[in-house]
């Protein structure tokens, strides 16, 4: 229920998927995050993790993100994320992104709202993106045609960093989007048509438009009428995609099952510290006929194509310390065989020497033999 003060603040759905190939997901009721059963793992059926609206009714309580911390176990190692209340989904990434290197899973992180049934007339609102200052649009709309509305948020698109397009074949609803995945914030939506009760007039003329987060829940902003001063704000939270090579699980400190206004609430719902575990997902699986399922299979291809890499790195590394062992072991047997050839091949000139020696001490003998036979042939002649 919304309280009569003069805004509401809702955030949008957050999805939590694998983009190298694993996810997870749980049903979400209206009034939660992520559904579970207490000390029970949260396992997928599809390539994402749904979020359910949460909602509140002070325009400065953002999105409704309690402060906590999250505790990511990835496939190199684990790391706490600290997220601050009411943070961004931009925010949030950044801090998983951040300790990536010890954990091996990353985040991206991306914010959708669309616009609708605006009634026709000037409309007029303040737009937040990643802006700390007010952005003014205002455009002159019919309630079948918002092309000057869309034009009007793309033209302070470089202060918001939002864009808008008409939907196909709709051009009575717009979708927003910030890439960054900061919150679309929406505020004092007034419309030049809006008059507030008088004496001529017991309710007045009041004047509507309808912006739904991406989990599809509507809110209306009014102004005139009864509801002049109420619900004249929203704030769409964004979508945080968790992914990585090897499978992974997420969990937080806090409790999702209620909403606290004054604290907000848990990115994951369920009791604190319940693990959200991620589920391998195929492109053969994926649905590509529609934006959401065509980014998810290209988020699994880059996957496979990282583990790929990896699998190169491995095999390379391998590669060079088989190419340095060969390397050694050549070295190593060129010197067993030179020292074979010293101890075993003859020394040509050494063998030469000993072959001439040895000639030289034979016909030196033989000398000497025949001397000594000529003088015992010289004794027997004196004896005759």
């Amino acid at each position: 229920s919304t309280a009569a003060t003069d805004s509401v603040v809702t955030s949008g759905k957050m999805n939590v998927f694998l983009a190298s190939g694993y996810t997870i997901e749980s049903a979400a009721n209206d009034d939660d995050i992520f559904s579970s059963v207490a000390g029970t793992a949260h396992t997928a059926t599809t390539p994402n993790i749904g979020f359910a609206d949460v909602s509140g009714t002070d325009p400065s309580g953002g999105n409704n993100v309690a402060a906590q911390t999250l505790t990511v176990v990835g496939g190199e190692g684990s790391a706490d994320v600290t997220v601050a209340e009411n943070a961004t989904a931009y925010a949030i990434a950044t801090s998983v992104n951040d300790v990536s290197s010890t954990t091996g899973v990353t985040a991206t992180a991306t914010t959708e709202a669309t616009i609708s049934s605006v009634s026709a007339g000037q409309v007029s609102f303040s737009l937040y993106g990643s802006n700390t200052s007010a952005a003014s649009v205002s455009a002159t709309v019919t309630a079948t045609d918002l092309t000057n509305l869309r034009d009007a948020i793309n033209a302070v698109s470089g202060q918001t960093g939002i864009t808008a397009a008409l939907v196909e074949n709709d051009n009575s609803q717009l979708t927003l989007t910030d890439n960054n995945g900061y919150d679309i914030d929406i505020r004092d939506f007034s419309h030049a048509s809006a008059t507030t009760l008088s004496s001529t007039s017991a309710t007045g003329s009041e004047q509507s438009m309808s912006v739904t987060g991406g989990a599809g829940s509507a809110t209306v902003l009014y102004d005139g009428g009864v509801h002049r001063g109420d619900q004249d704000s929203v704030v769409v939270g964004g979508t945080v995609a968790f992914s990585g090579t090897d499978s992974f699980t997420v969990s937080s400190n806090v409790a999702g099952d209620s909403f606290d206004a004054s604290a907000g609430q848990s990115i994951f719902s369920g009791v604190a510290d319940s693990t959200n575990s991620s589920t391998l997902s195929t492109v053969s699986a994926i649905d590509i006929s529609t934006r959401a399922g065509a980014q998810s299979a290209i988020d699994v291809v880059d996957g496979a194509l990282t583990q790929i890499d990896e699998a190169r790195g491995d095999l390379g590394a391998i590669q060079s310390r088989f190419e340095s062992t060969i390397a050694n072991l050549s070295s190593v047997s060129e010197n067993v065989s030179a020292a074979r050839s010293r101890v075993r091949d003859a020394d040509f000139a050494q063998e030469t020497a000993t072959l001439a020696r040895g000639q030289i001490l034979q016909q030196a003998g033989m000398s000497m033999l025949a001397q000594a036979n000529a003088a015992n042939q010289n004794v027997l002649s004196l004896l005759q």
